[in-house]
Parts: C-alpha cells; sequence; structure tokens
C-alpha cells in the first residue's frame, strides 16, 4: 500500500455508512481527513472526536455538495486547514426511490444534483489542488445499480451510472 502518512484527503458524505468506514480507514492510515456533511452534523463531529482521540486529525466541514459554492467553500477549508489536498473521495449520495410513472421532477433533480453534479463541483474545485500533489488522487464512489438498475431507482441508477 501506498504511504499515506500526513496526506489529506476529504470524503464527501464522509460522517455515516460507507463514508464513515473510509474516513476511518484513511485515519488510520495517517490522512488528515475532511469530513464533508450537509445535514449528519452529529455523527460528523462525533467522528471527527473519534479520530481526534485516536492521534489523527480529522475536520468536519458543512456543505451541499450540489452546489458549487459549498463545494469551492469545503475544498478551500481543508487546504486553508491542513495547507494541502490529495484525495477527494466523492461519496456523497441520496435516494428518493420511486417507479418511473410515480417519479416527481423535484426528486429526479435532487437525486442527479447530489449523486452526479457534486462529482463536477468537487473536482473542479480540487483539481488545482490535486495537480500539486506529487500523488493527487479521486474516487469516485458508485453503485451496482448504476450497471444494472433497480425496480423504483431510475434517478439513483442513472446518476450512479454517470
Amino acid at each position: 500500500m501506498a504511504d499515506l502518512n500526513n496526506k489529506v484527503a476529504i470524503v464527501t458524505g464522509g460522517a455515516r455508512g460507507i463514508g464513515a468506514a473510509i474516513t476511518r480507514e484513511l485515519a488510520n492510515n495517517g490522512v488528515r481527513v475532511v469530513i464533508n456533511y450537509n445535514t449528519s452534523q452529529g455523527p460528523s463531529e462525533k467522528l471527527v472526536q473519534e479520530i481526534n482521540d485516536s492521534g489523527g486529525e480529522a475536520l468536519a466541514v458543512k456543505g451541499d455538495v450540489s452546489n458549487v459554492e459549498d463545494a469551492s467553500q469545503i475544498v478551500e477549508s481543508a487546504v486553508n486547514t491542513f495547507g494541502q489536498l490529495d484525495i477527494l473521495v466523492n461519496n456523497a449520495g441520496i435516494t428518493r426511490d420511486s417507479t418511473f410513472k410515480k417519479l416527481s421532477e423535484e426528486d429526479w433533480s435532487e437525486v442527479i444534483n447530489v449523486n452526479l453534479n457534486s462529482v463536477y463541483n468537487t473536482v473542479s474545485k480540487s483539481l488545482p489542488h490535486l495537480l500539486e500533489s506529487e500523488s493527487g488522487r479521486i474516487i469516485n464512489i458508485s453503485s451496482i445499480i448504476g450497471q444494472q438498475g433497480g425496480f423504483g431507482q431510475t434517478n439513483y441508477a442513472a446518476a450512479k451510472a454517470g
């Protein structure tokens, strides 16, 4: 495994589920982690405390990655706090399951914006910093649903396939 000690990572949706597991694993390997959340303030702060108490370095930053200004603020918080950015993990995702017949335009757009457009927002704001790093990495988390679909998950499948 590559030496990750003192690298800096942003994990979008990094406070719960797969995102929290990714965050913990990065921190356990010496990565200073920025945990992005939009609605999970409590779990984010708890995870930051857990990482910091175990000798790591973590910071929670609120922001909606479907909003380009918020994405910029998340990246700038990481760079201003830790001085660099080496890894971007695009993990944030939501579901608004419904059969296509009942799927609202609002639910379609919200899932596409969070699960797909956010990747553009975060990468476009992170790229200059990642290029400065000698080992910049972008990791985009997808889903098997993006390959095979799932009943009632048209918007989610489209976003994850993208």
